[in-house]
């Protein structure tokens, strides 16, 4: 089975958590997936690379995209909620063109490919 993983979004506890996703991604697919991460700029993403060390991190990108108000969370908790979606979006379109271009440049199809959030606990 051939995994493509994305990973965007904050790191937040990946370094506590790191081990064991590479342990469950081993367990499904009998290797390590091809990373490609999609990386704020404010972060250093040298946790991903010590257990995916042949990731490929590629620096996020701003999205600027204006919404009408009334695709918001919620006006008193979550004022940037509408921008954190917009900018999800724009992170998963990056992982996708990059996982392609992998795809091209090695002649090698991926049968899966699955976005993951590096703060995810498993």
């Amino acid at each position: 089975m051939t995994l493509a993983l994305c990973l965007t979004g904050e790191l937040r506890n990946f370094k506590y958590t790191k081990n064991v996703i590479a342990h469950g991604l081993r367990d499904i697919t009998n290797k390590l997936p091809f990373v490609i991460g999609i990386f704020p700029q404010s972060e250093d993403w040298t946790p991903v690379l010590d257990v995916f060390q042949d990731a490929k991190l590629v620096e996020q990108d701003t999205c600027y995209v204006t919404l009408s108000k009334m695709y918001a969370c919620s006006k008193l908790f979550r004022p940037h909620c509408r921008e954190n979606f917009i900018q999800t979006l724009c992170d998963a379109q990056k992982c996708w063109h990059e996982i392609r271009k992998q795809e091209l440049e090695t002649v090698k199809e991926f049968k899966i490919i699955s976005r993951m959030r590096p703060d995810t606990l498993w």
